[in-house]
C-alpha cells in the first residue's frame, strides 16, 4: 500500500535503504527521484534531486516550496546511491498524493 500524503504538505519522505542489513555508508552520495506512475520505464538524468542520509534511511523535503511539488496522484518513489565501485538505481516505492 503506498503512502498517502496531502498534496499541501511539506515535509521530509523517509526511505528505508539497507545494504545486505547493515547500515549504509553516509560517505556514498545518495538521490532520490519521484516520477508520476506509468510517466516514464526509468529515471532520466534530470530527474535526480540530492538527498540526505538519516540513518539508514534517505530524506527529501517533498511539497510546496521544493524541489518535489506534488499535484493529486500515484508516484514512483526512485534512490540512486554513488559508491566508488557501484551506482545502484532502485525503485523504492509508491506514494499516493491527495
Amino acid at each position: 500500500m503506498p503512502v498517502s500524503v496531502a498534496s499541501t504538505t511539506k515535509e521530509y519522505l523517509l526511505v528505508p535503504v539497507t545494504e545486505d542489513g547493515a547500515t549504509p555508508n553516509p560517505a556514498y552520495g545518495v538521490e532520490i527521484a519521484i516520477l508520476v506512475v506509468g510517466a516514464k520505464e526509468e529515471p532520466e538524468s534530470g530527474d535526480w534531486v540530492i538527498a540526505a542520509w538519516f540513518g539508514s534511511s534517505v530524506r527529501i523535503l517533498i511539497g510546496p516550496g521544493t524541489s518535489f511539488v506534488l499535484s493529486n496522484g500515484y508516484y514512483d518513489v526512485w534512490v540512486r546511491i554513488t559508491t566508488p565501485s557501484e551506482i545502484p538505481v532502485r525503485r523504492a516505492g509508491r506514494i499516493r498524493v491527495t
